[in-house]
């Protein structure tokens, strides 16, 4: 199993993912400091994107089909980019390890 999981994407680094399913547990001051910060990533998410979506040059660097570049074109209705964000990772240390975002 463990020569599998270079294929499989499950190292970070030369270390497996970690994976558990025991709760983490958290003080009140812990949640409000962990919510405060990933409010901070997505704000900042937010203001790479706008930036991107208003500057053509930064934007075919992504070289996304015509028929996607037109979809990003249209006026969504709502102020945010992403108005649904997720932020995938781990703690190591206790110190959170983002792997991922997801967004609609």
């Amino acid at each position: 199993m463990r020569a599998e999981l270079p294929q499989r994407h499950a190292l970070v680094g030369t270390d497996p993912i970690p994976f558990s399913l025991t709760p983490r547990l958290w003080t009140r001051a812990a949640w409000r400091a962990e919510a405060s910060r990933c409010a901070t990533l997505a704000e900042i998410l937010e203001k790479v994107a706008h930036i991107v979506l208003r500057t053509e040059p930064l934007l075919r660097l992504y070289q996304f089909p015509e028929e996607f570049l037109q979809i990003l074109a249209t006026d969504p209705g709502y102020h945010r980019i992403a108005p649904i964000l997720r932020l995938d990772g781990h703690y190591v240390n206790n110190v959170f390890r983002l792997l991922e975002v997801n967004a609609d």
